[in-house]
Parts: structure tokens; sequence; C-alpha cells
């Protein structure tokens, strides 16, 4: 797939010194310069991870969120989007973090960006789980939201397909769905509307001099409960901070942390479920069942 964006690239803006700068699941990304500048290129097959990038962009300015430039439609079907290039390293790759980056420097600023992202105002918008076209959340509560894998009918088809593939334990999304509904019905349903990032951790952030430059990657962005950005970062990615250091600014903020430990069990359930799915879908079995074991071990506890 270099050889095919290199070649758009130069056929498309002129581009020169293409440099690869990684890929994730979904996506790849190519620095390259233009007209004395630099922009990142960056590909997916899924043209609404770039369609939230940009809802995200254009409707809260004040989060350190990169504009897009252009988006558009590859000879191979692809989608592509650029965006002007931000200076500064970004956070880690894989499980390590990058050289040169001071994490006692860059955490105060993580740890806020965090926050901020939490504390966005959503006022103008409605809907709780995935943003979808328009800027509306996919469901209409934040506990249809986390029943979705038992109720969603799409999801639930989708789970099915791999229970009887024998890739996912029947007995353990039964023994999920039970502890989803015990803690729903014995405690009280969070549901403040909070913006969220979905896949806030190291990867995505872009730093310099010891400050947070950019949050990259907006694709799985929802409304919901700010746990659930709370416990994906601390499922995923080398710690800046620790559990302990994120739970407790969040305490010192305006935001409501009553119930915080249910509401991030829930959240963790919720999770560990979607990254079995999606690890079967792209054929990492492996992986699937390790988030499987996990989810056996949190329900046994």
């Amino acid at each position: 797939m270099t050889t095919t964006v290199s070649e758009f690239i130069k056929a498309k803006f002129n581009g020169r010194n293409l440099e690869p700068l990684g890929e994730g699941h979904h996506s790849e990304a190519y620095k390259f310069e233009m007209d004395g500048e630099t922009f990142v290129l960056r590909t997916s097959p899924k043209q609404d991870h770039f369609q939230r990038d940009k809802f995200i962009a254009e409707h809260w300015p004040q989060l350190p969120v990169p504009e897009i430039k252009e988006t558009g439609t590859m000879e191979d079907g692809a989608y592509y989007a650029v965006w002007e290039f931000i200076e500064g390293h970004v956070l880690a790759s894989g499980w390590q973090f990058n050289p040169g980056v001071e994490l006692k420097k860059v955490k105060p600023s993580f740890i806020e960006n965090m926050i901020n992202i939490s504390s966005a105002s959503v006022d103008l918008t409605s809907g709780y789980g995935k943003i979808m076209a328009g800027g509306t959340g996919q469901y209409d509560s934040w506990q249809t939201f986390l029943l979705g894998g038992f109720e969603n009918p799409k999801v639930k088809q989708a789970i099915e397909v791999q229970v009887e593939a024998g890739r996912f334990d029947a007995d353990l999304l039964a023994a999920a769905e039970y502890e989803t509904r015990r803690l729903l019905s014995e405690n009280p349903v969070y549901e403040t509307r909070h913006l969220l990032h979905g896949d806030y951790q190291p990867h995505n952030v872009i730093v310099k001099d010891g400050m947070v430059a950019a949050v990259l990657d907006w694709g799985n962005a929802k409304y919901g409960d700010f746990a659930y950005d709370v416990m994906w970062y601390s499922m995923h990615g080398p710690e800046v901070a620790s559990m302990d250091e994120i739970t407790a600014a969040y305490e010192d903020s305006s935001l409501d942390t009553a119930g915080l430990e249910t509401r991030l069990r829930l959240c963790k359930i919720s999770i560990l479920i979607a990254w079995a799915m999606f690890s079967n879908e792209i054929g990492n079995h492996d992986n699937a069942q390790s988030d499987q074991n996990r989810l056996r071990d949190l329900l046994s506890t």
C-alpha cells in the first residue's frame, strides 16, 4: 500500500519527501511536504472515522484537535484525510514511550487535557455512544449503550456468529450480561453526557516542550460517562499516570465522581466485550481469547 499512497500523494498534491508515520488497526499515516509546508495524510477503509475527526475539530475548537484540510477517496476505495503537520513527538509507540519525552513534565498536561475533554460542553448535541453522522449519539441513554452487546440486534447478531464459530464463550457472555444488569439495577445509573475521545492513550497524543500539542484519532468518539475514557486509558498502552492519580484529578475537578468505582466496572465489561469482538473480526483470535480471559478474571472478583 505504501507505493499506492506514495504515487497518490505525488499525483494529487505534488508531495515530496514522503515518510511513513505508522499505522493502526484501521489506518496508515504519511508525512509529506507541499509548497514549503508539511502535512500528514492518513488513510482508512472507514469514512466515518474522518467524519468524527472533522466534527470534533469544528465543534470543540478549544481542544487541541488538528483541523482536517481535505478529505476524499483514493482509487483503491480507501478514504483519506489531510492535516497540517503538528510539531512534536507522539508520546508513545507500541508499549514504549518515545525517547526524549520527560514523563514527569508531560503528566500534568496529559491529565489536564483528559479532564478538558470530559468537561467540554455537549449541550448542542444529543444521544449516547458512538457519534454518528450529523453528530448525534447512537443510543438514547448510557444504560442502553452499556447493554448494547446484549440488546442491540446488530451487535447481538455479530456476537452470535462468533459464539457459533467457537470464538466467543457463550457462558462468559451470559455472565457479563448478568453482572451488567445487576450493577445497573442496584446502583444509580449515571446518565450525564460528556464528550469521550474513545481512545485517549499515549499513542494518540503529540507533545512538545512538555505540553500536549494535539490529541489525534477521534474515530471512536462518543457521548456518555467520562468513566469510559478513564477505564480505556487504564487498560491500553504504557502508563503516563497511575489510575490513582487520574481518579484523584477527576475528584478534584468539578465533574461528578459519585459511584465511580461501579461506573468504571461497567465500562470495563463493555470495553472487554468490544475488544474481544473486534479482535475476532480482524482475525486476531489470540487477542480475542486474551480479552475474554481478562473479562473472566474481572467477573470472578
